[in-house]
């Protein structure tokens, strides 16, 4: 079972403990309305960014390399959150993972990704990958960071079953900023928020059970690389791979909740 450390926010000594690696756990007064407000940062940076890239450029291209260069510094003020605090950069995930036959070495997740690609297939204009795929990477640093890493830190002192559920949905609701795109509708909008919601869900638990980060990373960077270069479309294959991606991750998702301590 994962040990669980606790810290405050000013700098106490805290025993090292030994044996089994432990996970971060950062104390404040209102720990709910904190998490609210960090929550905030990644889509104020990406949505920023996104932003002066299309003012100052006004193509496709210039967007996303905003969102790119927005999403790469709210990582890096992420981890500079991090390091400030009492628990190690350790603590918080940046080291290898464990239990990996605990977590079905990963492979629901592989399987996740590949289905993406089964329902929509290749779409992305040529000229566009590099940023895209550098966008994709940098969400997945900069959500990972700040959801599992920083977000269920501090959750995690009132039971970490309960920090993954608020948790998650702070991460599907906020998905609802994509209602401010040109174009989309409803149904993508309704889409979006339910697929985040079980996304973050299960990223977490990978994260208590692994004690790790970087597999949702490169999950979440994966994920969302294949969904910018499959062109993330409304169709009906789809629409039925999508269905098959959620009970994918709601079936791993059942078997993780066993193994996550309350």
């Amino acid at each position: 079972m994962t040990q669980v450390t606790t810290h405050t926010l000013t700098p106490t000594p805290t025993p090292t403990p030994t044996g089994t690696p432990t996970m971060a756990c950062v104390r404040a007064r209102r720990p709910l309305l904190v998490a609210c407000v960090l929550a905030l940062v990644p889509v104020l940076f990406t949505g920023t960014g996104f932003a002066i890239g299309t003012i100052v450029g006004g193509t496709d291209a210039a967007s996303y390399l905003g969102a790119a260069i927005g999403t790469s510094l709210c990582a890096l003020l992420g981890v500079l959150v991090m390091s400030r605090l009492q628990p190690s950069l350790a603590e918080f995930g940046f080291r290898p993972p464990r239990n990996t036959t605990a977590a079905l070495w990963f492979l629901p997740m592989a399987l996740v990704v590949a289905l993406i690609w089964i329902g929509s297939g290749y779409a992305a204009q040529p000229g566009l990958v590099p940023v895209l795929v550098w966008v994709a990477v940098a969400a997945g640093f900069n959500e990972e960071i700040w959801y599992r890493g920083l977000i269920l830190a501090l959750l995690r002192p009132r039971g970490v079953r309960r920090a993954i559920i608020v948790m998650s949905s702070l991460f599907g609701v906020l998905h609802l900023a994509n209602a401010f795109n040109q174009g989309v509708s409803v149904l993508y909008l309704a889409l979006q928020v339910a697929l985040a919601i079980v996304f973050g869900f299960v990223a977490a638990e990978v994260y208590e059970v692994v004690g790790s980060l970087w597999p949702v990373i490169l999950w979440h960077a994966a994920f969302d690389a294949s969904s910018y270069l499959t062109g993330d479309a409304i169709t009906t294959p789809a629409l039925l791979a999508l269905g098959v991606e959620l009970v994918v991750m709601l079936a791993y998702g059942v078997v993780l909740w066993r193994r996550v301590p309350r």
